[in-house]
């Protein structure tokens, strides 16, 4: 009898739960605009020795946007501290992340980022210089959320060279 019960009961909770998945999926497609489902998201990262917070930013990134398809890319410019161990024992953890190590070097990296990313907008953080965390982990989820409302340390770039609902125009990079 108690077995009966608890089965239909379980079987009760899944079903919540899927509905209640299924529920967020719209809404956020609503909320992006996207009526097909989601597009997949790039965020591309530039850093330097950023070993505090890069951990922590990369599992946040990926918990929050565990629904969205997702590809980050970061670009290590010559960290000198273990950022890019962090980083590549991270890339083996999260099939969506991927690293580079550019050594200091920024030229070409836009054009790299352009042919490299699947999404028709990427969404740029640098991370070059000391960073505000909270304000960083708000914007990503501003991003991932569909509402873009704070931007900090984001630039955008459109691979059809177009600007959207969720930019300035000082906040667009001009492809050429």
């Amino acid at each position: 009898m108690y077995l009966g019960w608890l089965i239909g009961a379980t079987v009760l909770l899944i079903v919540i739960y899927c509905f209640t998945i299924y529920t967020r999926t719209v809404v956020m497609c609503k909320k992006s605009g996207n009526r097909k489902g989601f597009q997949k998201t790039s965020l591309v990262l530039t850093v330097r020795n950023q070993e505090e917070i890069i951990e922590g930013l990369i599992r946040e990134i990926f918990a929050y946007g565990y629904l969205i398809p997702l590809e980050v890319m970061v670009f290590d410019f010559g960290s000198v501290d273990r950022t890019g161990l962090i980083l590549e024992r991270l890339a083996r953890d999260y099939p969506g992340l991927r690293f580079f190590a550019c050594c200091g070097e920024e030229n070409g990296i836009r054009k790299r980022v352009m042919d490299l990313c699947q999404s028709d907008v990427i969404y740029c953080f640098d991370l070059t210089s000391s960073v505000n965390y909270s304000l960083i982990i708000k914007a990503v989820e501003s991003i991932l959320g569909g509402t873009k409302m704070s931007l900090y340390r984001t630039t955008v770039l459109r691979k059809n060279k177009t600007q959207g609902r969720c930019t300035v125009p000082r906040n667009v990079l001009k492809l050429k």
